[in-house]
Order: structure tokens, then sequence, then C-alpha cells
């Protein structure tokens, strides 16, 4: 007698129920692993890149901080003529290099160096110089501190040559008026030319950088000046330094975050840069050496400075923040400043980091 019946093959239904709790086990383990090396790999790189804005603003800012009555070898007493024709520049650039002024002591010492203290009005001196607060890109933001350095840019090749000056109207001929000498002059450019005796400051009428190096051309005529003459001429022991004055300040970025600004001289006008993004605040305050024996007695800020001859050196801090948000599983607060920030209502998953220095103001030490 045949026997025709089959044997069962395959799962029964609750050994695929067991098979399949077992793989949902195995691939929320697989996604956790991921979440958390991605939740890793965000905070480091929110990290690395708080880090190398915060370096990095506060690299900027120091060489121009350093560089702050930088003058050469233009003392205070030396002989000084202001050559520009001021109508022929912004009224904002006028008021940052003080071009109205016939000497330029003023802008080099008083006005060296001047801070603004947690500022929600800005006062005229700002204004003046096409500073606004506001929302819009480049506007500043308020109750944060600005500061603003004038000084005479060292160039290498900067050093006048031969062929001399024939007379007080002739051209001025240097070693390498052209980036590749530190110079970069050019046409509007505000120059300074001293031989430790006199000094004129005038404007360049022509593309000096167009050169080429070996003995590039500074043109100095009554089309952006007051006149065709210098007040003396000069020789082998001159040299011309680029004017710069520039306004470091907290504004609205390009992509909608805080950033550090830098508004400086370029050519004829006074312009803002975005330098650093993620950079939400900036506190100065500022070392005295009333004593005049060339330490710092005390450090203020900007509201109580009783004057700018003896600042000696500047604390720049520098709050930082990540560029994306959801970083942090929760809203981290931070003190900074005085005030608790990120705290409440509107709080972000941010990362932020504060970093401090102290710029020793080489130029203002007696």
């Amino acid at each position: 007698m045949l026997n025709n019946s089959k044997k069962q093959s395959g799962l029964t239904l609750v050994e695929l129920m067991i098979a399949l709790v077992i793989s949902l086990i195995v691939i929320a383990g697989v996604i956790e692993i991921y979440l958390s090396n991605k939740r890793t790999y965000n905070t480091q790189a929110a990290l690395s890149q708080i880090q190398e804005d915060g370096r990095f603003a506060s690299i900027f800012i120091k060489k121009d901080l350093r560089m702050s009555g930088y003058m050469g070898c233009m003392g205070r007493s030396i002989q000084f003529k202001n050559n520009v024709d001021s109508s022929q520049y912004s009224d904002e650039l006028i008021a940052a290099a003080n071009l109205n002024l016939t000497s330029s002591v003023k802008g080099f010492n008083n006005g060296a160096v001047q801070g603004f203290n947690d500022v929600t009005v800005l006062p005229d001196i700002l204004t003046n110089m096409g500073l606004s607060i506001g929302t819009a890109q480049g506007q500043m933001i308020t109750n944060t501190d600005i500061v603003l350095v004038r000084f005479a840019g060292f160039c290498s090749g900067g050093n006048v040559v031969a062929p001399l000056m024939g007379d007080k109207a002739a051209n001025i001929k240097i070693a390498d008026a052209g980036c590749s000498g530190g110079c970069c002059i050019n046409k509007n450019d505000l120059v300074i030319i001293t031989d430790c005796k006199n000094a004129d400051l005038f404007a360049v009428v022509n593309n000096a950088s167009a050169g080429g190096g070996s003995q590039d051309t500074l043109t100095h005529s009554s089309a952006l000046n007051s006149s065709n003459t210098l007040s003396v001429k000069y020789g082998l022991d001159a040299r011309v330094y680029k004017y710069q004055a520039t306004v470091w300040y907290i504004g609205n970025g390009a992509y909608g975050r805080p950033a550090l600004f830098k508004k400086s001289i370029q050519g004829n006008n006074f312009n803002s840069v975005e330098v650093v993004e993620g950079i939400e605040n900036m506190q100065l305050v500022f070392g005295q050496d009333s004593l005049s024996n060339g330490s710092v007695d005390s450090y203020v800020n900007a509201d109580t400075l009783p004057g700018t001859n003896n600042i000696v050196s500047i604390k720049v801090s520098f709050l930082v923040s990540s560029l994306k948000d959801n970083v942090a599983s929760e809203p981290v607060a931070l003190n900074y400043n005085g005030v608790t920030i990120n705290s409440g209502a509107g709080s972000d998953k941010r990362l932020r980091r504060v970093f401090n220095s102290t710029i020793a103001l080489r130029n203002h030490l007696k």
C-alpha cells in the first residue's frame, strides 16, 4: 500500500515572528550606532568650525590693533601737510580718515584707537562713517562693541629710489608699489611720505601698482589733491606708507547669522566686508598705563576710558557659535558679558565658545 502523504515544509507563524523581532532588534541597533556616529560627527564638525572661526577672528583683528598708531618715523613734532582734496572722497571716508584735519597727529594719537561699548545707539562719529543698526546684511547688531583703528600701513617696497624728485611738484618713485612689495598702491589711495623731519599726506592719481615693480611712480597732481606740490623734495631717506582706517564690528552676515565685519578704506570709498561668520558678540576692555611706566594699571571698557593716549593693550573677547542648529541634544545656556544667553524662549541647540586674547599696542608704548 502506497503512502501518498507529504511532509510539512517552511516556517511556522511563530518562527516567522521571532525572526522578524530579531531583525528589528538588529536594525534598531544599526540605526542607533549610525545616529550616535552622526551626532558625534556633527559635534566634532561644529567644534572644529567654532575653533577655526574664533582663531581667524582673533588673528585678523590682532593685525590691525597691533598696528594702531603706527607712523613710521613720523613723530608727533614733525612738520606735516595734508594735501588731499577731501571733496574728491566720500563723506564716510572723510570721517574715517579725518581728511578735514590739517594735521594727522590727532588721527594717529588721540584717534589711533577708539572703542565703543555695548552700542545700542550709534554715536555721530560712526554714523558719519556709514554704519547703521538694523537687521539687513552688513548692519550692526546692538549690544556689541566696536573699535576704530588708524595707522600708516608699512610696505616693504615703499622706500624712495632714484631718480629723485627734481622739485616739490615732481612725481615720486618707490621700489615697488605692487602687491608683491606689500603696498598695493592704486589710483585714489591715500599715502603718507615722510623722511622723519617732514611728512605729506596725498592721494595717488595713477595706478602705481601697474608698473610691475622696479621704480614704480606715484603721481600727486591736483586731480585729487589741493595742489601739485608737496611740502618738500623727498630723497632716498624717505619712505611711503599706505594710510589706513578700519572699523571692526559685529553685523548681520550674508546667511542670516551674526558675523565679524571690517569696514576700511578701499580707494576713494569706505566699504564693509564680512570677515568671519558665526561671531555673535565682541567685547573689548582697554589696558591703561596711567603712570607711564609701560605696564597696565587697570582694564576698563570704552565708556569709562578717560582718554586714548595711555592705552597700551586691549583684551578682545569673541562669542562664537556653530553655524548649524540642532547640534546639541538640548539648548545650552552660557554666561557672557554678565548676561545668560540662549535660555528660555527662542533658545537654539547650537554650540558656543568664548575666545579671549590680550593684544599689546606696541606703537602706544612710550
